[in-house]
C-alpha cells in the first residue's frame, strides 16, 4: 500500500542528492525534493481512501427483527439451501466502524513519519558536512515541515484505535443486557464521564450502536430500540403520575368531591361494559346516567355538595363493591354453584332497588325549584287578580 511509492521516491531523492553533491550545483534542489515527496504523499493518500471505501463496503449489516440477546455474529440456516450463512446482530456492526481508518491512518503516519525522518537524517547531515550549509537547512526545513503533517494522519489513527478500545471496552462491560451504567461504567475503566459522553455522542453518530440512545439524563447507555421505547413509556407515565399527584395536592375540596364522583361513574360504567347479561347492562347504564347527572347538578348548584355527602362516602362505595362482586362471579367460572348464583341473583333485585332510590336522590334535588316555581305562579295569579287582569 505506497510502500513501492516510497520506494521509488526514495531512490529518486537519493539520486538527485547524489548528482547535486558531484556537481557542486544546487540550485533547485530543495524545490525538486519538495515535488517528488509531495507526488508519493499524493499517491499514498489515493491509495488510502481506496482502501478506506473498500473496508467501508465490507461493513454492511442487515438488520433482523425480534429480540436483542444475541452474540455479535451467529450462524443460520438458510431454509432454501440447507447451507450455513451469516446474520448479523441488530445491535452492533459486523467491524468496529472506524477501526479499518484507525490501522490505515496509524500506518501511514507512523511510516511516513519515519521515512522523512530517515530522509532529513540522510540528506541534510551530509550536504551540512560537505559545507552545503543553505541547502542541508533548506532540505531540514521541508523535511520537518512533511514530517510535522505526518503526524496528522498517525494522530487521527490513534484517536480511532482508542475509540476501538473504548467501543470493544463497552461492550464487554455490556455483555448480554442492552443498558450500561455510565458512572459505574467510567469509575471501572478510569475515564471521566464527561469524556464518555462525549465518546458515545460520537459512537452513536457514527453508528458503533446501531440502535444507540442516551436517556434523558444521560446516565444510561441503550442500544436497543425496544428497550429505550420502554423506557419512555416509562418517563412519560412516571411524568403523568407526577403531574396528576401535584394537581391533587393543590386542589380544593370541591373540586375532588366531584373528581371522585366522575370516578366512580367511570367505575360503573367500566362495569356495565363487563357483565355478560344484556339486561343487567342496561340496569348499570341507567345508574351511571344517574350518578352522572346527580353530580352535574350539584356543579351546577355547589351549596349541594355537603348534601351529596352521604351519597359520595356511603351509597356509592358500597354500590361499587355489590358491583365488582358481581362482575367477578359473572366472568369466573360458577362450577354449578348454587351460593354464586343466588348472590348474583341477590345483586341484580339490589340494584333495582338501588336505581330507584338514585332517581329519587336526583328528583330531590328539584324540591326547592318546583316549591319556588309553585310559589311564583300562585303570587302572580294572585296579583292579576288584583288588578283585574283575571275574570270572575
Amino acid at each position: 500500500m505506497g510502500v513501492d511509492t516510497w520506494q521509488k521516491a526514495a531512490e529518486e531523492i537519493a539520486d538527485k542528492t547524489s548528482n547535486a553533491l558531484r556537481s557542486g550545483n544546487f540550485e533547485g534542489f530543495g524545490k525538486s525534493i519538495s515535488d517528488v515527496v509531495s507526488e508519493a504523499v499524493a499517491d499514498t493518500l489515493d491509495d488510502v481512501r481506496v482502501s478506506i471505501n473498500n473496508g467501508i463496503k465490507s461493513n454492511v449489516n442487515i438488520n433482523i427483527p425480534g429480540k436483542s440477546s444475541y452474540r455479535e455474529i451467529h450462524r443460520n440456516t438458510d431454509e432454501g439451501t440447507g447451507l450455513s450463512k451469516r446474520v448479523e446482530n441488530p445491535l452492533y456492526p459486523r467491524r468496529s466502524p472506524e477501526k479499518i481508518k484507525g490501522i490505515l491512518y496509524t500506518s501511514l503516519g507512523g511510516f511516513l513519519t519515519g521515512l522523512f525522518g530517515v530522509l532529513d537524517a540522510s540528506i541534510s547531515i551530509p550536504l551540512a558536512v560537505s559545507g552545503y550549509r543553505a541547502e542541508a537547512l533548506v532540505c531540514g526545513i521541508v523535511f520537518s515541515v512533511l514530517t510535522f503533517f505526518s503526524l496528522l494522519p498517525l494522530a487521527t489513527g490513534l484517536r480511532f484505535l482508542g475509540k476501538d478500545k473504548l467501543y470493544n471496552s463497552l461492550k464487554r462491560a455490556l455483555g448480554d443486557r442492552q443498558y450500561l451504567d455510565l458512572k459505574a461504567f467510567s469509575a471501572k475503566f478510569g475515564i471521566s464521564t464527561r469524556k464518555l459522553k462525549k465518546e458515545l455522542k460520537y459512537m452513536i453518530g457514527h453508528r458503533y450502536f446501531l440502535q444507540g440512545h442516551l436517556d434523558s439524563d444521560e446516565k444510561t447507555l441503550i442500544i436497543s430500540d425496544e428497550v429505550y421505547e420502554a423506557y419512555l413509556l416509562t418517563e412519560k407515565n412516571k411524568a403523568e403520575a407526577e403531574k396528576k399527584q401535584e394537581m391533587l395536592e393543590n386542589e380544593s375540596e370541591t373540586d375532588r368531591f366531584f373528581r371522585e364522583g366522575a370516578e366512580y361513574a367511570d367505575r360503573i360504567g367500566n362495569c356495565s361494559g363487563r357483565v355478560s347479561t344484556p339486561v343487567m347492562a342496561e340496569k348499570l347504564k341507567a345508574m351511571q346516567e344517574i350518578v352522572i347527572r346527580i353530580f352535574d347538578k350539584a356543579k351546577a348548584e355547589p351549596g349541594r355538595v355537603n348534601e351529596l355527602r352521604k351519597f359520595m362516602n356511603y351509597y356509592l362505595p358500597t354500590t361499587i363493591k355489590l358491583l365488582n362482586t358481581y362482575v367477578e362471579f359473572d366472568e369466573g367460572p360458577s362450577f354449578g354453584s348454587s351460593n354464586v348464583e343466588n348472590t348474583k341473583k341477590e345483586i341484580e333485585t339490589a340494584i333495582d332497588v338501588i336505581n330507584e332510590a338514585y332517581k329519587k336522590a336526583y328528583d330531590d334535588m328539584f324540591d326547592t325549584v318546583a316549591w319556588d316555581i309553585s310559589s311564583d305562579i300562585s303570587t302572580m295569579k294572585m296579583v292579576m287578580e288584583q288588578d283585574g287582569l283575571l275574570g270572575e
